[in-house]
């Protein structure tokens, strides 16, 4: 049977809700792949390009995919506004991988494509193991590693905190700290906001708007769990999840007055019991990147709950690049097309 394949964009209603369908029963699809997250962007934030690619008819794969113009032609971005990019499959054969990439990256040139800034899924994310992707990618561009940052991950299954985070999940019960499912973006929101302007002198990724827009799209694939001492919320922990293996703790946040309540410990020890059997990772995000100092104390942290460190590595092109990308967006596979 003879093989074809063909490419289209991503352009409405019916092409969104075909494009999450399809994530939701892949392989090393995310929430952060889904048409329902991206589209909290407003139209104007990105030049969004999503590809979907069919084999024979059929949806074998999504690239979540914006670009900017430059002199030489575009550069692309996958993700853009999101952790996690990269081509999303379903379980496929190494060679229908190979070809799936070899058509979609040759379209890419005709589309006048020349960089291509890549974050693929990380492991802990795929249903079956399978680095396929990435090996015949980066097999079929010249790349080097740029950069390596780490990813703190506890095994659910295996959750074995250490007797220091124990010492101070006890002593939060002590004051009487209690964990709650909650609703309440807009009291997360202001424990947020003490949170980052304390310690970061920033603000959050999200406004308080985006994230309730996000909540009513994504409904119960974004949880709050909420701190609470006598009735007031004092810590939050915003997880981010869908049928993947892997739940991500998006946000923690803590009201620095109330430090001493030791509840961020009780909250993440009350999300590990929540997810045991549903879930087999807790992705507590990226512990270092992109610097010339450690954070011992977030190291610390993590590591009392077990957490183990999974590389995040940052490849560039060998081939001459005219133009520099942008750092914020160089993540895992930069490639010249």
């Amino acid at each position: 049977m003879k093989v074809s394949y063909r490419i289209e964009r991503c352009l409405n209603h019916y092409d969104s809700n075909k494009w999450d369908l399809f994530v939701e029963s892949s392989n090393n699809g995310t929430v952060f792949h889904r048409q329902d997250f991206l589209s909290y962007h407003p139209l104007d934030r990105f030049r969004r390009d999503d590809k979907m690619i069919y084999r024979n008819d059929k949806l074998v794969g999504v690239l979540p995919l914006s670009y900017e113009r430059s002199s030489t032609g575009k550069i692309g971005y996958s993700p853009y506004g999101s952790s996690y990019g990269g081509l999303v499959t379903r379980t496929l054969s190494s060679q229908e991988i190979y070809s799936t990439w070899e058509f979609l990256l040759n379209e890419l040139r005709k589309q006048d494509y020349k960089i291509i800034n890549l974050v693929p899924t990380p492991l802990c994310y795929c249903k079956v193991y399978n680095i396929n992707i990435e090996y015949f990618l980066l097999k079929m561009v010249k790349y080097k590693l740029v950069d390596r940052g780490i990813s703190s991950v506890v095994d659910i299954d295996n959750y074995r905190p250490l007797s220091r985070f124990k010492r101070n999940v006890k002593k939060s019960e002590k004051f009487g700290i209690r964990v709650i499912n909650s609703q309440d973006i807009d009291s997360f929101y202001t424990i947020l906001l003490n949170t980052i302007s304390d310690r970061h002198h920033s603000s959050p990724t999200h406004t308080l708007e985006e994230l309730k827009y996000l909540k009513c799209k994504l409904m119960d694939n974004m949880k709050i769990f909420l701190g609470v001492w006598k009735d007031k919320p004092v810590s939050g922990v915003l997880t981010f999840e869908n049928t993947s293996p892997c739940v991500l703790a998006f946000y923690n946040c803590y009201l620095s007055d109330y430090g001493h309540l030791c509840s961020l410990y009780k909250v993440f020890d009350y999300i590990v019991q929540y997810y045991r059997g549903k879930k087999r990772w807790l992705d507590l995000g990226l512990t270092d990147r992109f610097t010339s100092s450690y954070n011992w104390g977030l190291f610390q942290f993590k590591e009392g709950m077990g957490a183990q460190g999974f590389y995040r590595d940052y490849y560039l092109s060998l081939i001459h690049i005219s133009e520099p990308t942008r750092p914020l967006y160089i993540s895992y596979a930069v490639f010249c097309l």
